[in-house]
């Protein structure tokens, strides 16, 4: 009596219902993945209290994924007679593999994908206004001279590791760190390696990684980093799984 056509439209609703939301689902995960790895700055970072190992690193090499160090310390920037306490990372070339940074440009900013050049250090407005200093002042970071080069806005991981310490930040190039004098035997640093590349190539890395570090070495990646988005993947996955779930039974 026509019940077995009616059967077969709510199988086929069925079955259209839960592929689309378990497609939509897929995007917005990735979405979300990927909007948390420009939050860390990276798909996945090494942390530790030394530099990474040649080992480390030529893991990177051997999975085809890209490795940017950076070493977050304290210390002191200064303008002449003042001073000032503050964070600075020291960041290598190619920082940061995810995200962008943003600089000031008038009265608004402007993106860049790329840190300071050696021999540039760029300043956050807290600087710039508590030592009076703009683009092309020289600040004294140790016993070095760097030229200020932009001020900064912000930053893919400024909420990571010591450079939240301090209000006051400030970026610089690794290639200038040696000249500055200000790391030394027992100075408390914080070293993180910036690994980015695919997600097949970053898990095989991950897992090679885990056999590789030391005690003082840990591994953050994109859901164990970033807290808040990895709670809000997983309650909009439940939910779609449970509008699923009602859409077979009610048809």
């Amino acid at each position: 009596g026509g019940d077995l056509h009616l059967m077969a439209a709510a199988a086929v609703l069925a079955v259209t219902i839960t592929t689309l939301i378990a497609a939509f689902g897929d995007r917005l995960e990735r979405a979300l993945v990927t909007r948390a790895a420009e939050m860390l700055g990276a798909d996945l970072v090494l942390t530790g209290s030394q530099p990474p190992s040649a080992a480390v690193l030529a893991v990177a090499a051997r999975h085809d994924v890209t490795a940017v160090r950076t070493l977050d310390f304290n210390t002191m920037l200064v303008s002449g007679d003042e001073l000032l306490l503050a964070s600075v990372r020291a960041a290598g070339a190619g920082y940061p593999p995810r995200g962008t940074l943003a600089v000031a440009d008038g009265d608004g900013s402007r993106p860049v994908t790329a840190g300071p050049p050696p021999g540039e250090i760029w300043i956050d407005r807290q600087v710039r206004d508590e030592l009076a200093v703009a683009p092309g002042a020289t600040l004294e970071v140790g016993v070095a001279q760097l030229a200020v080069g932009a001020v900064l806005v912000d930053e893919p991981d400024r909420g990571g590791g010591m450079a939240a310490t301090f209000g006051a930040r400030a970026l610089m190039h690794l290639d200038d760190l040696e000249a500055t004098g200000v790391v030394q035997p027992g100075s408390r640093v914080r070293w993180r390696t910036l690994f980015a590349g695919d997600s097949d190539d970053i898990a095989a890395a991950r897992a090679e990684l885990a056999t590789l570090i030391d005690s003082h070495e840990e591994i953050t990646d994109v859901r164990s980093g970033s807290r808040r988005a990895t709670n809000a993947l997983s309650r909009t996955l439940q939910f779609l799984a449970l509008a699923a779930v009602l859409g077979v039974v009610l048809c």
